[in-house]
């Protein structure tokens, strides 16, 4: 198939997200009908990233360099260990777009090594959040999918995420033998057939509404918002523990749906765009003091304010003292890491300051809260 430029996936579904098609059939036509939405600072960065890694430099910012640094060092630990042949006999491909057999779907991997009939696929993610791990990630089986069905003398294919800011241990593989790969070709290929369809349904649920650009407009979570309104009308005692868990789950879906629903109507609002009833408030002014020592110094003198009574006042960004700290402990060769780096810097500061707990949140079983 041709490439288009302006549109690599040719109005077709992508394995990235086949996770969420698998669950909701309905969300890739839904998103092709949602405005496009500006992309993230976390997004800028991984795309900056995956771009640092396919052309082999290293960006300048040191925590970008490490995640890079590691992410290439644990590619090449991994392509030793499957692959015990020279560098010549062991093929590379990068970023390369691939199609299923019957051209329903592309999607491009990050990275391919081949050698003989066994490959490895990689994918980077420069993202803080856990991906699904590799043995149930539906990116990585469609993945597998793409490569068996491109390079037939491919019968065994290795799968894996690298995912620097979530864990830096040994990743995870997957492992697709000739029957594996069969297997996943019929549920990916339905998934997508599926997806296809014009009245694929709408599913709302935790998982795939979480990353869903329609999320906020999905008549499937709207539905979901009226049945959490059902349910408050319920008497809390007589529902049961597992219907509640239910709920727990559909209200993060909701609460996703609501986050981007507030950020498209302030995108139209600041556009122009007349909405009934609502308008774009111009928000709280707030004084900011830009030069502490100037401001100690002229209160101290004119109204005799004490160091004591003015550091009360003063609060320290412990995100922005952690930068500061890691470039000077780093130089003396005291840490070689960001995390060794606030480690220290908390033991040293431990005299003059304290430990605050949050509020309990909820969590989810083997989920972060």
């Amino acid at each position: 198939m041709a490439i288009d430029e302006q549109d690599p996936r040719a109005g077709l579904p992508s394995a990235s997200g086949m996770g969420r098609i698998a669950l909701c059939p309905g969300s890739w036509r839904a998103a092709k009908l949602c405005p496009e939405q500006e992309e993230t600072e976390a997004q800028k960065q991984g795309t900056r990233l995956h771009k640092h890694m396919e052309d082999g430099t290293l960006p300048p910012d040191e925590d970008e360099r490490a995640a890079v640094e590691w992410c290439r060092q644990a590619e090449l630990e991994l392509t030793l260990e499957l692959f015990p042949v020279t560098e010549e006999e062991r093929g590379v491909v990068r970023e390369q777009r691939l199609w299923n057999a019957v051209q329903t779907f592309s999607g491009q991997a990050d990275v391919i090594y081949m050698a003989g009939e066994t490959a490895l696929v990689l994918d980077y993610k420069f993202g803080r959040t856990p991906a699904p791990a590799a043995e149930n990630n539906l990116q990585l089986a469609a993945l597998a999918v793409l490569l068996a069905d491109n390079y037939p003398q491919v019968r065994e294919v290795y799968a894996g995420i690298l995912q620097p800011w979530v864990s830096r241990q040994t990743p995870q593989l997957a492992r697709f033998d000739a029957e594996d790969l069969e297997q996943a070709r019929q549920y990916v290929n339905m998934a997508v057939a599926a997806a296809l369809l014009e009245d694929a349904p709408l599913v709302a649920g935790e998982e795939q509404c979480r990353w869903c650009p329609c999320a906020a407009s999905c008549p499937a979570l709207v539905g979901t918002m009226e049945t959490m309104t059902v349910a408050r009308m319920e008497a809390w005692v007589d529902i049961a523990p597992e219907r509640k868990a239910e709920l727990w789950k559909l209200w993060k879906a909701c609460e996703e749906g609501g986050k981007l629903l507030k950020k498209l109507l302030m995108q139209d609002l600041a556009a122009g765009l007349s909405i009934p009833g609502l308008r774009l408030g111009e928000g709280k002014r707030k004084f900011k003091v830009s030069d502490l020592n100037a401001v100690y110094t002229r209160l101290a003198e004119e109204y005799g304010v004490t160091g004591d009574e003015f550091s009360a006042c003063v609060s320290v960004s412990m995100t922005e003292l952690d930068k500061v700290f890691h470039k000077r402990a780093k130089a003396a060769g005291e840490t070689k890491n960001a995390n060794q780096s606030k480690a220290l810097l908390r033991d040293k500061l431990a005299p003059f300051g304290r430990w605050e707990q949050d509020k309990p949140s909820i969590a989810t079983e083997g989920g972060a809260a």
